[in-house]
């Protein structure tokens, strides 16, 4: 084991990819979600966020933990943007882009909806108009 004696953007990522599998063998085991968040440091000191939250979906088949809560937390905030539980996990095309339909960000009201490329795992937050018409076309939105 080779002792750290000052923190760099190198040995940053060994020890996030230390901590990453150990965070989630401790979710499997407690059935509950946690991540750490951007890291920042000096020579001496890291700081970083835990988020620990409990998943309240039932976990289907072949999902993660981190997709089963991403998708209860888009069915909670999916009606506040005039969506559906339903939505996420489908695929829309924004600017000539296919994106997969992945979680929300409700704090963000301009674009509170998280895409991922379809052919490229980038994820990118979307307006909920650029969204919405395509798959409630009926629907006028409030």
């Amino acid at each position: 084991m080779t002792k750290i004696t000052q923190f760099n953007s190198q040995n940053i990522d060994v020890i996030r990819a230390t901590i990453e599998p150990k965070l989630a063998e401790i979710s499997e085991q407690y059935g509950i979600l946690l991540t750490i968040g951007g890291m920042s440091y000096s020579h001496s000191q890291i700081t970083t966020r835990l988020t620990i939250k409990t998943v309240d979906a039932e976990i289907k088949e072949g999902e993660s933990m981190e997709e089963a809560s991403a998708r209860s937390d888009f069915a909670l905030y999916a009606p506040s943007f005039g969506l559906t539980a339903e939505d996420f996990g489908k695929v829309v095309k924004v600017d000539g882009k296919q994106f997969k339909i992945i979680g929300v960000a409700p704090r963000s009201r301009k674009y509170p909806i998280l895409g991922e490329t379809v052919e490229g795992n980038t994820t990118f937050k979307l307006s909920v108009d650029s969204i919405r018409h395509q798959l409630h076309p009926t629907e006028v939105p409030a």
